[in-house]
This record gives structure tokens, sequence and C-alpha cells, in this order.
């Protein structure tokens, strides 16, 4: 064997050597799952410390500032693990999930591990002024804005741990006298906000208010040459976003109408109009550009504007779609794509229907009902259809609406989502946690992070709601403001809060945190309205990004019209469709609450002789 020939194999065998360790390192990172622990329990003092292993050398801590560990190594698919806690000041429960099998997933460990003695603290707010609105939070994550001087119980402390309770905004500063830690017995701390005589204010830190940018009151149900139109009666469910200057921007709708978006007119489409270039596109369509082949419905657009999730029954939005039942999509005005969105693990396609989605300000996030069995395994519980909550990039999906006995599906319908996507309310007829007693459907609210449910359809004092004229198959629609500390709702209860003696449908506001309900839907000095708000059973209340504005309809005639904008703080309302005999739809609401969009059969926008879906300013 010469030289030439030696070298040769030599430089053969170097290469073989590399591509068999790219191909190893491929193998090692290739199909390898992560292990995730995090503090499911509401509270955690500054000095508590937990730590978990799942071997000598690989731990984890989750401490305060630090909720979530992910451990280092790395699982592959059918490989088992066993997580054991080492230390911390208690003991947490793992839900069952100390010992399991990886699938083709992610595994995320809710620890739940209670707390430590805890003091009741409450604040005694002095000196707000009708109109004002003061913001104060603590270091638990809670946060309560107060519109009016009252006596609020701000939750339970670590005893003995630093007390974190400060304002973060309002048109002054308040006055506080309160511990540094949180001491053993109930205190009552003073937050005065008095005006001081001869001081100054400070300007509040809020950012300046919108201004209005596009035509009002706009035909938005119009196609981009403005020659085809869709009616009142052929148009329904808008959906509006955009953001900053762009807010109401971006209006999503449904329509029968032939010529919109290159639509025939055979099927209920999905249409999404950029007011500003006054372009409208079909969404509900093929990669190719053909029209759905069935019925399409329930847009939700995202705050951004650039996302709409909708519900159909056609089979050709993407190219896999063989079940036959109404499923959920989204689409991306940038990619100008179709992303199925209700599909379980492997992008299985479900046994069941799928509907009203919900999705987050930024499209990545979006909560949906459904009846299939097989989005998630080992789910079904006391009811076919619960909410669950769809990572759009990711794929990865879970289950919301769980009954916290049974840890399966507890039923669960018309979810509504924060704009974070931390937060989701929804409502349901079976109780889903042990305090729900009063055998009606009732309004829960799931947080991340948080294996307990909340419930917010109870009364002002805590109690249990009663059933009004609410039919046992009502049909309820709760929405939660962007922030995710308001939902509003709609019911006949008489007893939700005190003086309700209309035996009317009304407008609530409750707020997460603290319990606090409010009516919304009255005129001035509180005074009851009429008729019923919202006109019709199960319509959405739309709700601005902070949670101080509402809009519905209405039949009352003594509240100033039948779309109204109620200014939660100042205690008044704005009546953005006067005709209170004109026949209107449910409204929604942009960001801040600068546009309210609704159809009415009534010609609003002079450039066209046309009803339809319009867009009001506010302003």
């Amino acid at each position: 064997m010469n030289r030439r020939t030696i070298r040769n194999l030599a430089l053969f065998f170097f290469l073989f050597a590399i591509a068999a360790a790219g191909s190893n390192a491929e193998g090692q990172t290739k199909g390898k799952y992560k292990l995730t622990i995090y503090y499911g329990s509401n509270i955690m003092a500054t000095t508590d410390v937990f730590v978990f292993s799942i071997g000598s050398n690989d731990q984890v801590t989750i401490k305060k500032g630090s909720p979530t560990a992910t451990f280092a190594r790395q699982f592959s698919s059918g490989e088992s693990y066993t997580v054991t806690q080492l230390s911390g000041p208690r003991a947490c429960d793992l839900f069952g999930q100390a010992k399991g099998t990886f699938g083709r997933a992610d595994i995320n460990i809710s620890a739940s591990c209670g707390t430590g003695p805890l003091t009741s603290m409450k604040a005694d707010f002095i000196g707000i002024e009708q109109g004002e609105s003061f913001r104060f939070a603590d270091n638990q994550g809670r946060s309560a804005a107060l519109p009016f001087s009252t006596l609020l119980n701000i939750g339970g402390f670590p005893t003995g741990d630093v007390f974190v309770y400060d304002q973060t905004d309002g048109p002054r500063t308040c006055r506080m006298q309160k511990p540094a830690t949180v001491p053993s017995a109930p205190t009552t701390i003073t937050v005065d906000c008095r005006k001081q005589p001869g001081g100054t204010t400070p300007p509040q830190t809020q950012p300046p208010p919108a201004t209005k940018r596009f035509a009002s009151p706009d035909l938005v149900s119009r196609s981009t040459d403005d020659k085809s139109f869709g009616t009142f009666y052929d148009a329904m469910q808008p959906s509006v976003g955009g953001m900053g200057e762009d807010e109401g921007r971006y209006v999503a709708f449904v329509s029968y109408a032939a010529g919109l978006g290159g639509s025939t007119g055979k099927f209920r489409q999905i249409f999404w109009r950029d007011r500003k270039t006054g372009e409208t596109r079909m969404v509900s369509a093929s990669a190719i550009g053909g029209e759905g082949n069935q019925m399409s419905g329930a847009p939700a657009i995202s705050a951004d504007g650039r996302s709409v999730a909708f519900e159909s029954y056609a089979t050709n939005l993407v190219p896999i779609d063989t079940n036959g039942v109404r499923d959920i999509f989204v689409w991306n005005a940038d990619r100008n794509t179709i992303t199925a969105v209700s599909t379980g693990q492997g992008e299985t396609e479900t046994d069941a229907e799928s509907y009203e989605p919900t999705i987050s300000g930024d499209g990545s996030l979006v909560a949906f009902t459904s009846n299939a069995s097989n989005l998630i395994p080992n789910i079904q519980g006391q009811s076919s259809n619960n909410v669950y909550l769809k990572d759009v990039r990711s794929g990865s999906i879970q289950i919301i609406s769980v009954d916290e006995k049974t840890k399966k599906g507890g039923g669960g319908s018309n979810p509504s989502i924060s704009e974070d996507g931390t937060r989701i309310a929804f409502y349901n007829y079976a109780p889903l946690i042990p305090s729900d007693t009063n055998g009606l459907w009732d309004i829960y609210v799931w947080q991340r992070g948080n294996p307990k449910l909340k419930r917010v359809s109870t009364t002002l004092a805590g109690g249990e709601r009663n059933q009004g004229d609410d039919s046992t198959s009502r049909v309820v629609a709760p929405s939660i403001s962007g922030d995710g500390r308001y939902v509003a709702y709609a019911t006949t209860a008489t007893n939700v809060v005190s003086g309700d003696t209309n035996k009317m449908q009304d407008v609530f506001v409750a707020e997460v945190d603290s319990g606090r309900v409010l009516r919304a839907s009255v005129g001035a000095l509180d005074k009851e309205g009429d008729g019923d708000s919202p006109i019709g059973q199960g319509e959405k209340i739309a709700i601005s990004y902070d949670g101080g504005l509402v809009a519905f309809s209405t039949k009352a005639t003594n509240l100033g019209g039948n779309i109204i904008v109620r200014h939660i703080n100042a205690g008044e309302n704005v009546a953005i469709s006067k005709d209170t005999g004109l026949t209107v739809g449910q409204p929604v609401m942009s960001r801040t609450g600068l546009y309210v969009v609704f159809g009415t059969s009534k010609r609003l926008d002079g450039r066209f002789q046309s009803s339809g879906i319009f867009a009001v300013s506010t302003k």
C-alpha cells in the first residue's frame, strides 16, 4: 500500500468519524422533551424555597421571582421519570404527576405547595372623588383599581413576610402608613388619597387618550372597490382590532354577500377589512384562493388586528381536513396563511366539533370549545364539551375546564381570553369547584400557573346568585378585559347587587381578584333600565382593555339609546345609537373604547346607500 492510498484511507476515516459524530449529536437533540415544574399555589413568601430532583445531579429550585424551573436533562418518548421534593417549608402536591412516562411532548407539572400561616389585611381608602381612579398592587401579583372610596380586603399575606402594597397610578400620590413586615394579627392600613391644600397634583401615569383616525360612521361591510355591500341582513358578528395609532383599523366580520373579497355568496364567509388601506380580504379561503366550501363563522380578531380565529365546516382551508365536522382555524394577514387549531397531539384530527374561538393579543394563543374526545388523552369527565387552549406556534394544547375533584374535563363553553393569554373566562352548568352549590350556570376564570379556578358570577357579598328568569338552558357569553382584571356578563338574577328590582336582564362587571361586582346597565344616579340589557340572551358584552368601559345593546328606553357605552368610573352613559326602536346587532369595542362596531338596519354612512356593519367613533 503506497503513501497516497494510506492518505486517502486516513481522510476517508476522518470524514466518516465527523459524519458519525454529527449523526450522534443530531440523535441526542432530536425527539427530546423537557420536564418543567411551576409553582401552582396562589401565594409565595419571599422566604419560601422549594427544591426538586430527578436525580442526584439534576435539581431545580423554585422561589419568589422564579416560580418556574426546567430540569437540565431531556427525555425521549417512552422514557419514564420520577420527581422528588428534596426540601421546602411545606410538602408539595404534584397532582399525581410525580411519576410518569413521556409521550411526544414536553411535560409541565404544577406543584401545589399550599401556604403557611396568613394574616388578613385590609385597606381603608379615603379621599377618592367621583370620576377618579387609583390603582394599587402587592407582591403577590394581586392588583385593584379603586374608582371610589371604600374599605377593601386586599388579601391574605404570609405572616412575618415582607409586606408590599404600593400605588401604581392615579391622579395624585396617596399616603400610607403600612408595616414593613406582615404582622401576626389582622390589620387595616389607611390609604389617604385626599387632595392637600396648596399642594400640586402629580400627572397621572396614563398614556394619552387615543384620537380618531378613521372615518366615522364608517360602513365596513363593503368590498375593496366599494361596489358590493354586506347589509344588516347578510353581514354579522364583527370583531375589531388594532393598537396605538391603528386602534380600530381592522374589522373582521361574517357575510353571505356576493362580491366581497371574491365571494360568490354561496356560503357564509369570514372577511377582514383594513380601514386604512380600504382592502377587504376573504379570510376563509384555501391556499390557492378558492372560497371556503362550507359555512364559516364566529371570527375573533387579535388585538394587533393581524390574526383572525374562526370556526368553519369548510374542508378545503388546509391540505388535510377529513373529519367532516366544524373546526377552528387561524388566518394570519402578514403571511396570508391558515393554520388548523383544533387538532390534537401530532396534528391529529378531532372526532367531534370545535367552536367559539377567542384569540390572544398577538395571535399566538387560541382558546376554544370542543366536544372532541381526542384533543387531550384521558380527559373525558362529566361533560363532553370543554375549553382548550392552543399555542398556535408550538402546537401544544391543554384543557382549561378541569373539575377540581376529578382532575378531568368538567365542561365549559364560550371562552374569552385576556390580551396576554394568562387568563381565560368561560361558563359552565356543572360545578367545577366545591364551593359552587347554587345548581345554576356559573362563570369561572382560569389563570396560568394556578390549578384552581376562580368563580366570579357570585353576588357582591360573595354569596350564591339566584336564578332570576334565566332558563335552565341559558347561553352565557362572558367577556374578560384585555388586562384580565374584569369580567362582564349578563343575567336576570335579582341579588347580584342590592336594589335590583327591575326584573330585567342586566349587565354586570366583576373584578376577578377582589370579587367586587357592579351593575353597568343603569342610567344617571344608578337608575334602573326599563328593558333588557343586552337585547338578546347570550350576547357578549364589549369591554375595554382596562375594564373602564363596556358597550351593550339595550331595549331600555331610559338609558339614552339602544347601543350604550358605560363609563364605569365616571358613572356616565354615552349613546352610540339613539334610535331605540331600531334593529341593531351586538356591539364590539376597540382596545381603549375609541370605536364601537355594530350592525344596524339604518344607513349610517352618508357615502353609501346601504345598511350593514358600521364603525362609530366614541370621541
